[in-house]
């Protein structure tokens, strides 16, 4: 046996950022391309695929925010999973994690707004309509993250997942405390047997629901190192641990993905943000993410995949939408977006450590949890 191929596997901070790369990618290809009104209106051209084809895999896509949502509750359990449950640890958390997450989304916002309002005029008709004391109100709203809690219309769709993500954290620490009493067993038959209990057989594209699911899982793969345990048990010849996990996590990512072309994901989503989630995130972490000359590409946008993630839908629409779509090729159309929101991404990030941005939020999250301790005392 080689020594040299003898290490621990680990799921590390870069795995993650790769994964959250991968997961950017399938969200543009989901936005932009599995809609046939959508071919219809830019007469698109799928070359080398069929129409039906590309669009069968764009709506598939669409579990890229299952993947998104597994990272959120890997690193949230981590993140919390040693802490004591008292009001001034738990509020100190809660602050520092909203704050982590919502800050980019803080600054885009205003961004976008600026930028859409002297292109279209676009803030004054989604938010104005009704009124300067409504479109304020609704503003607020939308620029806390909380527009899907309050059935408003974000200025963009996509941005229901900020929602989405404020409703993980807060519920994380409660989730994991019922995980504790009774096991994640109990929690992910209980998450799957609710909507039935209901007779809830579908899920609209911006219901934070059946992502819970992938949370969970990401909790648990967290909590019990399964990533770590799997990866160690693998052989540990890097050939023949490769060609394995190529077999078996390949292989039981085809088969899913065939299952669920077949059955649809929209009232499967207990297969789709489940059994899917797991084992993609399983072939990517053990036959994808490491693969020489795409690894730091993946990195890459994964570095940048919120920015990505919240830019990429005003290019769908709009003025812009135009421009974007003139090439006709999907594939040279999403090159374009994902190059456009990559630029777009790095020029925010480096105008934000101009201004020093992050700065400003850590002045404010120190005054924050100042205040709170000072409440809780």
């Amino acid at each position: 046996m080689d020594n040299k191929n003898l290490k621990t596997i680990e799921f590390t901070k870069d795995d993650s950022l790769k994964i959250k790369g991968i997961a950017a990618i399938m969200i543009i290809f989901f936005h932009f391309f599995r809609s046939a009104k959508g071919f219809k209106i830019y007469s698109l051209i799928a070359v080398p695929f069929s129409n039906e084809m590309l669009m069968d895999l764009s709506a598939l896509c669409k579990t890229g925010i299952s993947l998104f949502t597994f990272i959120t509750g890997y690193g949230l359990l981590k993140s919390i999973k040693d802490k004591k449950y008292n009001r001034e640890e738990m509020s100190e958390w809660y602050v520092k994690r909203i704050l982590k997450t919502m800050s980019g989304y803080y600054f885009i916002f205003v961004l976008m707004c600026i930028i859409m309002q002297l292109l279209s005029n676009e803030v004054k008709k989604n938010y104005f309509k009704k009124g300067i004391y409504k479109g304020i109100y609704k503003m607020i709203v939308d620029f806390l993250g909380l527009s899907n809690f309050f059935k408003f219309h974000p200025l963009r769709l996509s941005w229901w997942y900020m929602s989405a993500a404020l409703l993980f954290i807060l519920i994380l620490p409660l989730i994991y405390k019922v995980v504790k009493r009774f096991g994640y067993l109990p929690v992910i038959i209980g998450i799957i047997a609710l909507p039935r209990l209901f007779t809830v057989k579908y899920f609209n594209g911006v219901n934070p629901y059946p992502f819970i699911l992938s949370l969970v899982i990401g909790m648990m793969f967290a909590d019990y190192n399964i990533i770590e345990h799997i990866g160690n048990a693998l052989p540990k010849s890097k050939v023949k641990r490769v060609l394995v996990s190529w077999i078996l996590f390949g292989g039981a990512t085809a088969f899913i993905i065939r299952l669920l072309l077949n059955i649809g994901y929209s009232t499967n989503w207990q297969v789709a943000y489940g059994l899917f989630t797991m084992a993609c995130i399983l072939f990517l972490k053990f036959c994808v993410v490491d693969i020489w000359g795409i690894s730091h590409f993946f990195k890459l946008i994964g570095i940048y995949s919120m920015n990505i993630y919240l830019i990429q839908n005003f290019l769908r629409y709009g003025k812009l939408a135009k421009y974007v779509f003139k090439p006709r090729y999907c594939m040279v159309i999403f090159i374009e977006v994902l190059l456009i929101t990559l630029v777009a991404s790095i020029l925010i990030e480096q105008f934000k450590k101009l201004i020093r941005y992050d700065k400003l939020i850590n002045f404010i999250q120190n005054k924050i949890i100042l205040a709170v301790k000072t409440l809780n005392n």
